[in-house]
């Protein structure tokens, strides 16, 4: 079913300061489920050149909210968690793409908090709620592998 595959989703970041300031061309169009890039012959990935598209379950553009991203793509997780499956959330990207934001959020800010804090929140809030007499047991693992080592 729908609910047992895996779903594989893109999140888009807002350009940074740099990207800003600088005069560079965008070189992205998407929409909710594809993505077209598009790479210019002054690119420096000179085998890619020309327009290249991609298809996903769902893309975030630079403009989502960290809420929005925790409800489409980590709830639904939880929920087959508290119904006796695995879950995982795989987050990939180079450097500077936004992974631990996506993940983890900015500290101090609610509105800014990620998935991992946000499902913690939510699957404690579900477990408060549930029939008193279910037992729960809960075990989870976080890494983060970087130049092919885990951190």
């Amino acid at each position: 079913s729908a609910r047992d595959r895996i779903k594989v989703v893109c999140r888009i970041r807002p350009e940074n300061k740099i990207e800003k300031e600088g005069n560079y061309r965008r070189c992205v169009e998407f929409t909710d489920t594809s993505i077209g890039v598009e790479c210019q012959p002054e690119s420096k990935v000179s085998d890619m050149i020309g327009r290249h598209d991609f298809t996903f379950d769902r893309i975030f553009g630079p403009d989502s909210q960290q809420v929005e991203v925790f409800e489409e793509v980590a709830a639904p997780v939880v929920k087959g968690v508290l119904d006796g499956f695995n879950g995982t959330i795989f987050a990939y990207g180079q450097t500077g793409s936004g992974k631990s934001f996506s993940m983890e959020g900015v500290k101090n800010h609610p509105e800014l908090k990620g998935i991992i804090p946000r499902m913690f929140d939510y699957l404690f809030e579900c477990i408060a709620q549930a029939d008193p007499d279910i037992e729960f047991q809960i075990k989870c693992s976080y890494l983060e592998i970087y130049l092919e080592k885990i951190q």
